[in-house]
């Protein structure tokens, strides 16, 4: 038997490093179940068709689990319920294990389709979110991963719904939560198309920047291998939130944060890091100060190496 050794030390600072920037680039996880199956050839090099579903998707691509035994660069055929979309995707590697079977990360090959029927909007309506959420109107069943700014969160705080222009229905429509199950038959839905337009609440939030908007609801703190974490949040703001729990969190943890959380819902989970903390006694609820990550992964190796006091990587 031949035996190897990894040096630990050798390799510790980096690994943590990369790891650390890895989980700060994950994009926006819608958490969502779609039926699925797949098509494609096992590591046994055998020919499968197989019922499956996903666990997350994001803007290309998707967490997916079914039982097969599949290899990282394979290419699959993913069919959503019904046989009405179809799309080619990479295997990335395996993320887990679950009862009903393994999870893999998959990239689609075409990554500006809209392969899963939810809309993303732009990359630059961000800036303006306090918080983000998976809406589906109530008329015709359209999905969209919606921003929303520091009016329409306090609105959609109050009602649990918000009136936005509807592209498909070419009207205003309600909107409300989408449920994180999507059951067989449930799946024909409409795709999104175009440009949804600014509205009213939209073009006046811009003017007020970064204004904490008190509100008392429910976060939820994802961390690998860590059951989730349920949070009271107490604001929010474009940049980040403020929330309590008796859990104790070091400063510069960073996690996975889904503002607000509803049981049931699909909600959605950004990268996020914790930047003040303030402990109470033993038994009280803990405070927090929680950021978004927006930094470039230059700029966050370089945090990191301020922290940790070493040089940063070139």
């Amino acid at each position: 038997m031949t035996l190897v050794t990894v040096s630990i030390a050798e390799k510790t600072d980096q690994t943590t490093d990369d790891a650390v920037v890895s989980r700060a680039f994950q994009p926006e996880r819608v958490t969502i179940r779609f039926p699925i199956e797949v098509w494609g050839t096992d590591l046994m090099g055998k020919d499968f068709t197989e019922a499956g579903r996903t666990e997350s998707i994001t803007r290309h691509g998707a967490t997916i689990v079914i039982k097969r035994l599949l290899g990282p660069q394979d290419t699959v055929r993913i069919v959503r319920a019904g046989g009405k979309s179809e799309a080619l995707a990479r295997i990335v590697g395996q993320t887990g294990i679950h009862p009903d079977g393994n999870v893999y990360g998959i990239n689609l090959q075409d990554p500006e389709s809209q392969f899963w029927g939810i809309r993303f909007p732009p990359i630059s309506e961000n800036k303006r979110a306090v918080s983000r959420v998976l809406l589906q109107c109530r008329t015709c069943k359209a999905r969209e991963v919606v921003y929303l700014d520091e009016i329409e969160a306090e609105v959609f705080e109050t009602n649990n719904w918000l009136s936005r222009s509807c592209n498909h229905c070419s009207d205003w429509t309600r909107w409300s939560l989408a449920a994180d199950d999507v059951k067989p038959g449930d799946d024909d839905v409409v795709t999104p198309a175009g440009e949804k337009p600014k509205t009213k609440a939209a073009s006046g939030a811009d003017k007020r920047k970064h204004r904490r908007l008190k509100m008392q609801t429910n976060g939820c703190i994802r961390e690998p291998g860590v059951d989730e974490t349920l949070v009271a949040v107490v604001d929010v703001s474009r940049g980040g939130i403020k929330f309590r729990t008796p859990k104790k969190y070091p400063v510069h943890k960073w996690v996975e944060i889904a503002v607000p959380f509803t049981r049931g819902a699909a909600n959605i989970f950004v990268p996020a890091r914790i930047t003040w903390t303030k402990y109470g006694n033993p038994g009280d609820l803990h405070e927090y100060g929680l950021a978004y990550i927006k930094q470039s992964k230059e700029q966050l190796l370089e945090e990191l190496s301020q922290v940790r006091g070493k040089p940063p990587k070139k």
